[in-house]
């Protein structure tokens, strides 16, 4: 793809579509507020730099002779993902003494689970522009503007509901109902990468 509009709006339609890094995001807008989870955003860009980096310079070559390791990364999402939704429904079932001494989202969790989303192969490997060309440059200052500005929709979005549904959006509720998106991500991967690698 190397049209730079069709480029842009293909990756704000990536990043701006549901998935485990928004759900956090979300999750922690909730949970401490837009301006608590703000600093969230560093481990998003961080996560999905290193992932393109690692997914354009050593992993393609790699996929020329083993085609699986796309699938080994989906069961490694899949893994943490699920870790992931485990922690955030003990944390929904913490003390309020508790809660508040351990945030349910860490700047480490984003910056995990961004390094491993799948969003990464994709854009990798069918939107950005071969690395080769000149165009890669200001694609990637395009793509770094737009992680910040869907990461900070979802944030507010979440910060958003917390605070108009305050009654009815509990922190316990936030974290237990990120965790059941989590998990159901997981079993998509999960499912994904095992079908594929029993074909």
């Amino acid at each position: 793809m190397t049209d730079f509009a069709a480029f842009a709006l293909a990756v704000l339609a990536l990043l701006g579509a549901p998935g485990p890094t928004n759900t956090l995001l979300a999750a922690a807008g909730a949970s401490v507020g837009m301006r608590g989870a703000l600093h969230l955003l560093a481990g998003e860009l961080a996560g999905y730099l290193l992932a393109l980096g690692c997914l354009m310079f050593v992993v393609a070559p790699l996929l020329v002779g083993y085609p699986a390791a796309i699938e080994v990364a989906k069961a490694a999402a899949a893994a943490y993902l699920l870790f992931l939704a485990v922690r955030l429904w003990r944390t929904g079932a913490a003390p309020k003494a508790a809660e508040a001494a351990r945030p349910p989202v860490r700047l480490g969790d984003v910056f995990v689970v961004t390094l491993l989303n799948p969003k990464a192969f994709i854009l990798a490997f069918a939107v950005f522009p071969p690395v080769r060309e000149l165009g890669v440059l200001p694609a990637l200052a395009m793509f770094m503007l737009i992680v910040g500005v869907t990461g900070t929709a979802w944030i507010a979005l979440g910060a958003t509901v917390g605070t108009s549904a305050r009654a009815h959006v509990t922190e316990r509720r936030v974290a237990r109902a990120s965790a059941i998106v989590l998990a159901a991500f997981a079993a998509v991967f999960a499912t994904s990468a095992t079908a594929s690698l029993l074909a």
